[in-house]
């Protein structure tokens, strides 16, 4: 919906109440890292989706906004938490996967009408990203993004010196990155190279003690 008009003010703020609502109990369970990614990674398939249903249809591609990854994040809130009482429009208490189908439905009747200037696909897109990612335990630990990650850090930019250099930063990341999968999906979920990890990290952690 265009931005300049009253709709698309209104889109643009539910999409941010969405975001900050239901996003911060989604970054608490995968962390600040894996929700960032999560995040960008959710825009761009979104944006993927949405270029190639232009091409198909022939009509201009474009689009402004951020709704499929906002979409993507609603979606993997209500996977994680269905039973969840959330408010429908601030004022109607419903499950959370009530406002899963209603999301779902509503789109599906928005892009009967084709005048409504809304990237539905965007949204779609985002949804099925989200089941996917959901369903099918998938970590982006091994997507990088450490600038972006400081960014948006709250920690206080202290510079700490590290004696071990840069490579045992990258080891404690993809640690934690295991342990919080450990936490989440218990010892089985690990795989063989998740399992070395640790046992990489732990050796190194008992080195530390003993120096």
């Amino acid at each position: 919906a265009s931005i300049t008009s009253e709709r698309g003010l209104m889109h643009v703020a539910f999409n941010m109440i969405a975001l900050f609502m239901l996003g911060r109990p989604v970054e608490q369970r995968y962390g600040s890292g894996e929700f960032l990614r999560f995040y960008l990674v959710a825009i761009v398939v979104a944006a993927i989706v949405w270029l190639m249903s232009c091409a198909i249809l022939g009509r201009p591609a474009w689009a402004v906004g951020a709704s499929g990854a906002v979409a993507a994040v609603v979606m993997l809130f209500v996977f994680n938490f269905p039973r969840e009482i959330v408010l429908l429009f601030g004022v109607i208490p419903i499950p959370a996967w009530v406002l899963g189908v209603v999301m779902v439905v509503g789109d599906m009747l928005t892009s009967l009408n084709a005048a409504s200037g809304v990237a539905v696909e965007m949204h779609f897109a985002g949804a099925a990203f989200a089941a996917a990612y959901f369903y099918g335990k998938w970590n982006l630990a091994w997507l990088r993004f450490d600038g972006l990650a400081r960014v948006f850090s709250r920690r206080p930019k202290l510079k700490v010196h590290n004696p071990r250099g840069p490579s045992d930063e990258s080891l404690s990341s993809e640690a934690d990155q295991v342990l919080l999968k450990l936490h989440r999906e218990g010892e089985s979920s690990l795989t063989r190279r998740e399992r070395k990890i640790l046992e990489k990290y732990s050796r190194e952690v008992r080195e530390r003690r003993g120096d």
